[in-house]
């Protein structure tokens, strides 16, 4: 059975309307997103560096990169762990998930830092 993404909601074998599934940070989909985001990001670094005018070398480079990408490894981690924990305590009667709260979490987080 192939399952259509567009028309997932709707069941046709029983004429039914069922509800889509729950969006899941560390899902498959979830983990391949996180995945592309990363190595784009990291890529975005790599193009930047290639483009600035002096270069760095490549160890200042890579200490200066190291800190940017240890620094947003651990906000994600830590957004991606409060927003599993919300959307399992909240007491929402099921209409949240983890990708509800994780984008709740990285808007502030943004927010709040681009303040500090």
């Amino acid at each position: 059975k192939t399952t259509n993404l567009i028309m997932e909601p709707f069941s046709h074998e029983n004429h039914e309307i069922v509800g889509p599934t729950k969006c899941q940070i560390l899902g498959l989909f979830g983990l391949f997103v996180q995945a592309f985001l990363g190595i784009f990001s990291f890529l975005a670094l790599i193009v930047k560096r290639y483009l600035e005018n002096p270069k760095r070398s490549w160890t200042v480079w890579g200490l200066d990169t190291s800190k940017q990408v240890f620094s947003a490894l651990l906000a994600h981690c830590m957004n991606m762990l409060l927003a599993i924990l919300l959307s399992e305590n909240t007491n929402s009667g099921g209409e949240s998930d983890d990708c509800d709260w994780y984008f709740v979490n990285i808007t502030i987080d943004v927010f709040v830092g681009v303040f500090l």
